[in-house]
């Protein structure tokens, strides 16, 4: 595997310096052929293939470009506001979690307990009646459906 690599590197940066010539040829037959040594029993003629020619930038290329940064923008803000609504959605997700497990907390607690009281301005305990301990428990069941369907 070591090997292999620097082989590489070598081999291609010294054949993009290789200049090739190409021959063309007609057999016998009358079939072309192409090559890139002559054909010793056949006459073979030397292509001559010209350089590519670079061309200037034109306004429609400066155009295009313009519109290829504009599009990068755009593609990279809906790529910024996606991200920053993933983490909206993953706060409030994370927000729901700690409701859900306070009321799951909270029903066990008042399913365990045989009464629930308020504290008076004194600091004495009233006790809630049994009505209103079973609508706490019915609101706390329905506080748990809201924050912890997944």
């Amino acid at each position: 595997m070591k090997i292999k690599f620097p082989t590489y590197l070598f081999l291609f940066l010294f054949t993009t310096f290789v200049y090739g010539e190409i021959f063309k040829w007609v057999d016998e037959q009358g079939h072309t052929h192409y090559g890139d040594k002559p054909n010793i029993d056949s006459s073979a003629t030397q292509l001559n293939i010209p350089e590519p020619q670079v061309k200037k930038e034109s306004p429609d290329v400066q155009d295009r470009d313009e519109r290829r940064r504009r599009l990068a923008d755009v593609m990279q803000e809906d790529r910024l506001k996606k991200k920053e609504e993933q983490k909206q959605a993953y706060e409030k997700k994370s927000e729901l979690d700690k409701k859900c497990v306070y009321a799951k907390d909270q029903l066990r607690r008042y399913e365990e307990s045989g009464y629930l009281y308020n504290l008076d301005k004194d600091g004495n305990r009233v006790h809630l009646p049994d009505e209103q301990r079973t609508a706490a428990i019915n609101d706390l069941r329905a506080q748990i459906k809201t924050h912890c369907e997944n």
